[in-house]
């Protein structure tokens, strides 16, 4: 019976050190991970504002041309109708 004591006193231990040395592996991983993820969102970052600068210049121009693009569509909406009109309700 000793002996069965001792056996899984030992064992107990052996599994214990075990786990401790699991955890601190994978808390060193853990560790490592959020470095890699640090830096990769800051680059992400930096290619952000490059991209927000881009976006702005492309509103710029978008927003400039909406009054033009709607007069000509409207231009062309007018005579179109007048084009339809003309063709199916003549007198």
């Amino acid at each position: 019976m000793e002996i069965f004591i001792i056996f899984s006193v030992l064992f107990f231990l052996l599994c214990f050190l075990v786990l401790v040395i699991y955890s601190v592996l994978t808390l060193i991983q853990i560790k490592k991970t959020a470095k890699e993820a640090e830096l990769v969102l800051q680059k992400i970052n930096k290619n952000l504002e490059n991209i927000t600068g881009i976006g702005v210049e492309v509103r710029k121009v978008i927003s400039s041309s909406i009054p033009l693009m709607i007069s000509i569509f409207a231009g062309i909406g007018t005579s179109l109708i007048k084009f339809f009109k003309s063709l199916f309700f003549r007198r």
